[in-house]
């Protein structure tokens, strides 16, 4: 526990003005009287956000988010709107943070198929979800509208004993108070499954449906290996607006890819509407993951890893590998990476292995051995006498990143310690991305990260002057004293000048472990 404090203590800080935001969308169509409205949750991770100290001396961050409804490129319904997180004492209880801030939106919309974009900024950076599409179907007389499937973290009947779950956004539809769990991706602590959606009747249609009818949630895998299936039923009453909202135990659901299919059916079986979505599930028997007191017990036929390489590994090179892809992790799973290492149970160890790999490639074999030829290179490129290249800097960056198309190496400035300028032509969203990189001696081969122009990645004003400060005796680390503002612009600054602008002189990309 107190590693995984520390972690997390470690990018808050460290990356306390240069988060990355993270947050997961879910839109809907419902309707109401007939009409169509799409209706938007969002979902946030609070720790990703830049915060601000407040007068009072509070923490909090502030968001914009804007939401665009297309059609053929134009712009039909269009959204923006401000969030901003409670109020945190210190630094510690953000990354102590494990709940997640939400948010629900409705937009009337004419019949018709869009494009739906979301961007949310910070003061500081932006993310996208582009392209998502939403479908406003017209209401037919003789068939069924079933809106898609919602998962839901929390729901109560609503009367006046319901908790008020989120006061400021109260989650209401058809009597229930229901609070979103945006993700389809259900981790080990939650064995109930809660599912929402909506039967639309038109008035012609009713008098066809009997006055009662099932719904039907079915839960399966298809894994000839491992087959899996089960079944929960309600009985639902006809009306114009049909609220479905179904609880499932998944407590015997174990690790894998599931397809989650609801259908609503009259009492003969014959179908009257339906949908489905995939769920991914990570979850062990029980007795893999309570408090484990002997590995001989454990009926290692029902783990996924079970005759594949992972398999044969050893607890220390499973040790080994999972710190190895450190560098690919999201922050969640980095999370869980620190805590298994910590606690060396090797079931868990080579289930989120194997997990870790199937959730980027089907073939794990394949998404394996790629990355163990970046990673060989890696080691051998940056790896020290007490340190592999994955656990420095430069070869973080690396593997997280790849290749940088150019490298600015200047190791014999005599007004400067040892230092390397990266320049990526073109990342995810951004371009011409500079990492800047700086060793505090000239013997050894240990990089590190002090500036980069990268989203979620260090970032400090003053990385030029702390590169020369430390070689010379003048105040450099003063942005304000004339030492700093003097000398802060020589061969430094103007080769960091031509690693972003691809016209000045660059190296031709290469890595060379010996300079």
């Amino acid at each position: 526990m107190r590693k995984l404090l520390l972690l997390s203590l470690f990018f808050v800080c460290s990356h306390f003005a240069q988060a990355q935001i993270e947050f997961h969308s879910q839109v809907n169509v419902f309707y109401e009287k007939q009409k169509p409205y799409a209706e938007i949750h969002l979902s946030f991770n609070p720790t990703t956000f830049n915060y601000k100290t407040q007068l009072d001396k509070s923490l909090k961050a502030k968001l914009e988010v804007t939401v665009l409804f297309k059609q053929n490129g134009e712009i039909k319904s269009f959204d923006k709107f401000g969030l901003q997180t409670k109020a945190y004492t210190s630094v510690e209880q953000i990354a102590l943070e494990t709940g997640a801030m939400l948010c629900q939106k409705r937009y009337a919309l004419k019949e018709g198929d869009y494009m739906l974009d979301i961007e949310v900024s910070d003061s500081l950076f932006t993310k996208e979800q582009k392209d998502i599409p939403v479908h406003a179907s017209r209401l037919s007389s003789d068939k069924a509208y079933l809106s898609e499937i919602e998962l839901i973290d929390t729901a109560y009947l609503q009367n006046s004993n319901s908790p008020n779950l989120l006061p400021d956004l109260p989650f209401v539809k058809n009597s229930f108070i229901l609070k979103p769990y945006v993700v389809n991706f259900l981790p080990d602590n939650r064995n109930i499954l809660r599912v929402y959606t909506e039967l639309v009747l038109t008035k012609d249609l009713q008098k066809s449906l009997p006055e009662k009818f099932v719904a039907v949630l079915d839960l399966y895998s298809e894994d000839v290996k491992n087959p899996f299936s089960q079944s929960t039923r309600v009985l639902l009453n006809k009306d114009e607006v049909v609220p479905v909202y179904i609880e499932m135990p998944i407590d015997k659901v174990y690790t894998g890819d599931y397809t989650l299919h609801l259908k609503i059916e009259r009492r003969d079986m014959s179908v009257i509407a339906e949908q489905s979505m995939p769920i991914r599930r990570v979850h062990f028997p029980q007795k893999t993951f309570a408090q484990i007191k002997s590995l001989d017990s454990i009926d290692f036929g029902t783990m996924p890893y079970k005759g594949t390489f992972i398999d044969k590994m050893s607890l220390e090179e499973i040790s080994y590998r999972l710190n190895s892809i450190y560098p690919l992790a999201e922050q969640s799973e980095r999370n869980y990476i620190v805590n298994l290492v910590k606690e060396q149970k090797e079931v868990f160890m080579k289930g989120f292995y194997y997990n870790f790999w199937l959730n980027r490639n089907p073939n794990i074999n394949i998404a394996f051995m790629q990355y163990e030829e970046e990673l060989k290179k890696a080691n051998d490129i940056f790896g020290t006498s007490t340190r592999y290249g994955f656990e420095t800097d430069r070869g973080r960056v690396y593997l997280q990143y790849g290749p940088p198309n150019t490298i600015q190496d200047v190791a014999n400035d005599a007004d400067a310690l040892p230092y390397q300028v990266w320049n990526y032509y073109d990342l995810p969203k951004q371009k011409n991305v500079v990492f800047v990189f700086y060793s505090r001696d000239r013997s050894t081969n240990i990089y590190e990260l002090i500036h980069s122009t990268a989203r979620g990645e260090r970032s400090d004003p003053k990385w030029a002057a702390i590169i020369q400060g430390s070689r010379m005796n003048a105040d450099f680390t003063n942005m304000d004293s004339p030492a700093y503002q003097q000398n802060s612009g020589s061969r430094l600054q103007d080769m960091y000048g031509r690693q972003i602008n691809p016209n000045g002189s660059s190296s031709n990309g290469t890595i060379d472990n010996n300079r």
